[in-house]
């Protein structure tokens, strides 16, 4: 019998690699667990009192929704809690029985919860030490108030305010796609006796806690330098006590009026605590220096202030190692005066910036960051007046950045480059810039550039070097002006042509209900297509990965019968398809509902 070579020989029943290592029954099942879906899971419990025990825990592992008040249910709460890490709860509920009975959570939900007050959040930061992730909503300016209870959660990485939450009623829930569904049930509207909403905050909590409820909704910006100081700073006490664990904070909506973020500390340039360092109680004095806070994502959206220095600049001050800022939809006067070169000062490693609805960009800032952070590579500024400069800025970044890396591997290329640009109604972007983008920068993964006012459809023309397009917009765009046949001939079928080189594309919106006389021309172009050898040639999809399809065009040119054939043959992964309105009769719609059940169709109501 022939020997093994020693260099395949088999390892050593003493190795103590972990590589090595043969998992117990228990411990296999557990990791199988992981990737079953619901229905396998149910099956699976069924087995026999080992699979039983291991996969019943992962169905209780996660609860979207809390049960209608049942005592079938609750008993299995109580034995069955401490298998949940992750629980949504939607309505009101009985909240001391789902924090006592789930000690192990490290995931709460609380955006669509009703009866919620600072007592409640006491007694959460009391029974749910492991805490990780915390979302809630807020109303009538009780917010910030809440924070107080929270700096005890010492676990805390990602928290969340919501403002302005969607209501939902039992028999019109959120829906969960297969992969996310766990152990269904309904709200505890049965146990709404059980809280009392109508108590003052004030006195369920002793005096000594020192968390008061002050009323800040009805209080209007005045037009006075100095701001008031109305409250305390509840917002600044939480991100001191959790600087150390706080990766993710949105306070997305908020009003953050009547105080000032860290008043009783001093902020120095020159020394920074380490997150690290044990910090000071909330009394701290005005000699207490700001630790660094650990934020790598800031969602600061819809943000209400009297003025970007009271709250906004000093809390960007202490974020060195802020990735993700997503100041969107701050379009009120205080914004006017915000101190953009905060930006490429202190956050130098930003990688995505998110700057729509703003028209005060400081665009010469804007440039300077993406000089000053290497690893920027997300710009989404739609509806903005993000200037040409910032774009011809990413394309000399990214050529400098080909010289240093000389004769690189591709991987290394990919991993530095610049992904995703969204300059959807932005009127001050040339053409030209975009044309000079385009056609250096190849890892540019994602791009919309809809409705915007100096781009046309000659676009589609030129070179492009991003092939790896996965997401693609460009709706609205007037047909090109100049009387170069190359360039006013058929410029949607040179469009077509153009994205039938994207194989990767999963997102596509074209298009326009102004311009383009008939979105039809070329559109056989990108279904399917010829490939092989001479004599063995087999047709197969150029965008096999779409998923999502959006198409507006002139109501007079619908789309035909071959234009329907190609989506239903062309696009086997495709799951929506959203056109304009008149643009698919109810005939087509109706046929192409026979050909492919799986696609869901969206008229669009809304023209802009």
């Amino acid at each position: 019998m022939a020997s093994i070579p020693a260099s395949e020989s088999l390892p050593s029943s003493s190795s103590n690699s972990p590589s090595n290592e043969v998992l117990q029954l228990p411990e296999l099942l557990e990791k199988i667990a992981t990737y079953v879906s619901h229905t396998d899971t149910l099956h699976s419990a069924l087995v026999c009192k080992t699979w039983g025990s291991v996969f019943t825990a992962n169905l209780w592992r996660k609860l979207n929704m809390p049960p209608i008040h049942k005592s079938s249910f609750i008993n299995g709460l109580l034995h069955r809690g401490h298998h949940v890490r992750s629980l949504t709860l939607v309505g009101q509920f009985d909240h001391m029985l789902f924090y006592k009975s789930c000690p192990q959570l490290t995931l709460l939900d609380l955006t669509l919860a009703q009866s919620l007050n600072v007592f409640g959040l006491h007694n959460m930061a009391r029974c749910l030490p492991n805490l990780k992730i915390l979302r809630l909503n807020c109303c009538y300016g009780q917010s910030l108030s809440w924070l107080g209870p929270l700096t005890q959660l010492e676990c805390l990485e990602e928290f969340a305010m919501i403002n302005d939450m969607p209501e939902y009623s039992q028999s019109d829930v959120p829906s969960i796609s297969e992969h996310e569904q766990s152990l269904y049930v309904q709200s505890l509207d049965e146990a709404s006796n059980s809280v009392n909403t109508d108590v003052d905050p004030d006195e369920m909590l002793e005096a000594d806690q020192g968390f008061s409820y002050v009323a800040i909704e009805e209080v209007e910006p005045t037009d006075t330098t100095e701001e008031l100081d109305l409250q305390p700073d509840y917002l600044g006490e939480f991100l001191i006590a959790r600087a150390a664990t706080l990766t993710n904070l949105s306070l997305e909506g908020l009003d953050l009026l009547g105080f000032k973020l860290f008043k009783t500390y001093s902020q120095t340039n020159s020394v920074v605590k380490d997150a690290t360092t044990p910090t000071s109680s909330p009394c701290a004095t005005e000699s207490s220096i700001i630790p660094t806070i650990s934020i790598k994502r800031l969602n600061l959206s819809k943000i209400g202030v009297y003025h970007t220095s009271s709250v906004i600049e000093p809390l960007l001050m202490q974020c060195h190692g802020l990735e993700t800022l997503d100041i969107s939809g701050n379009f009120e006067k205080p914004w006017d005066m915000f101190q953009w070169s905060l930006l490429p000062r202190y956050c130098l490693k930003l990688t995505s910036l998110n700057l729509g609805q703003l028209s005060s960009i400081d665009n010469d800032q804007l440039v300077q960051v993406v000089r000053c952070c290497p690893g920027f590579r997300s710009l989404l500024a739609p509806q903005s007046n993000l200037h040409s400069k910032v774009l011809d800025a990413i394309v000399d970044r990214w050529l400098e950045t080909l010289h240093d890396l000389g004769g690189a591997r591709e991987f290394t290329v990919q991993k530095t480059g610049f992904l995703e640009l969204d300059i959807s109604w932005c009127s001050e972007i040339k053409q030209e810039s975009v044309q000079r983008l385009l056609k250096h920068v190849s890892t540019l993964k994602s791009f919309r550039c809809s409705w915007c006012q100096q781009i046309d459809l000659s676009l589609f023309q030129l070179e492009w070097s991003c092939l790896g397009l996965i997401e693609l917009e460009a709706q609205g765009l007037d047909k090109p002006t100049t009387t170069d046949d190359e360039f006013s001939c058929s410029p949607e079928v040179h469009m077509f042509k153009r994205i039938s080189q994207f194989s990767f594309l999963r997102h596509l919106a074209i298009g326009s209900d102004e311009v383009m006389a008939s979105i039809t021309n070329g559109f056989e172009l990108l279904g399917l297509r010829k490939a092989g050898n001479n004599d063995e040639q087999t047709a197969k999809p150029c965008l096999n990965q779409l998923q999502y399809l959006s198409i507006i065009g002139h109501e007079e040119s619908p789309l035909g019968i071959s234009e329907m054939s190609v989506v239903a043959s062309s696009f086997p992964q495709l799951r929506h398809f959203h056109f304009g309105l008149g643009l698919v009769s109810p005939e087509m719609q109706t046929w192409l509902a026979g050909q492919r059940p799986d696609v869901h169709q969206e008229e669009q109501r809304i023209y802009y």
